[in-house]
């Protein structure tokens, strides 16, 4: 298959792509996008061209091109080939949003994840972000059950001092 630009190409994964690579753009290089002061702001760059990065893209990309987004591994480092991967949509947005919050405080406790219904102690977790992780809730979340100031009808979780 010959690759050329175009958002009209019949093969969805290069549209996908050149939506993504243009999005990467606009959050590095363009003053008025509302991620700018998240990426271009910060010297963030995109170190690729659209062809170098629509190739990569089909070689990477799953099948199924729902849902799925291109992430940086390192966010302190630029878009380079050798520092994007292709994750689910959901995933980034838990990552993003763990690594957007001030979490650090979360990173210390261990936690006990007890399921409500049975009472039954699921695991205990290295930190309110793994505990989050295992549940598919927010830390923020976790933290407020563990210190009272929310309720959940699955879990009950409790913080394990040393």
């Amino acid at each position: 298959m010959e690759i050329y630009i175009d958002y009209n190409h019949p093969d969805k994964r290069v549209r996908k792509a050149l939506i993504s690579y243009k999005a990467q753009k606009q959050r590095c290089y363009y003053k008025k996008n509302k991620d700018y002061i998240f990426y271009g702001a910060k010297g963030i760059k995109v170190e690729y061209s659209s062809k170098e990065f629509v190739k990569w893209f089909i070689e990477k990309c799953p099948k199924n091109l729902d849902n799925i987004v291109v992430g940086r591994i390192d966010h302190n480092k630029n878009y380079s080939l050798d520092n994007i991967e292709i994750i689910k949509n959901s995933d980034n947005s838990i990552e993003r949003n763990l690594r957007m919050s001030d979490l650090g405080k979360y990173k210390t406790k261990k936690v006990a994840i007890i399921k409500k219904e049975t009472l039954k102690l699921i695991k205990i977790a290295e930190s309110v972000k793994e505990a989050a992780h295992i549940t598919g809730m927010y830390p923020p979340n976790v933290s407020n059950i563990m210190n009272g100031k929310k309720n959940s009808n699955k879990w009950i979780f409790k913080e394990i001092r040393s």
